[in-house]
């Protein structure tokens, strides 16, 4: 978990097994209302790049109900705001 954390952006110090629930606890209170993540904490809008480096961090934390409702919600917001290419709009620019 600490590996994904960091690879998403999250700030992490030491973290134990036993520190997983609080940081899955954090990354839910960081989701935008449209399903998504940002790395902007004040912005409105979700970042398909952050959205998708979550997901990463939760994806071995699907058997937990409210992780896998947050998982799926987050996969349907990427879907609807794919490009026609394939690719996505990111804070970081276009990719494809």
């Amino acid at each position: 978990m600490a590996f994904s954390l960091a690879f998403s952006g999250f700030v992490v110090s030491k973290v134990t097994r036993n520190d997983d629930e609080k940081y899955i606890e954090y990354i839910l209170s960081c989701r935008k209302a449209d399903g998504g993540w940002s790395p902007n904490k004040n912005a409105e809008k979700s970042d398909a790049e952050m959205t998708a480096m979550t997901l990463t961090a939760l994806a071995n934390y699907r058997h937990m109900p409210e992780i896998d409702k947050a998982v799926s919600e987050a996969v349907n917001w990427l879907s609807s705001v794919q490009n026609a290419d394939g690719g996505f709009e990111s804070e970081m620019g276009k990719s494809s």
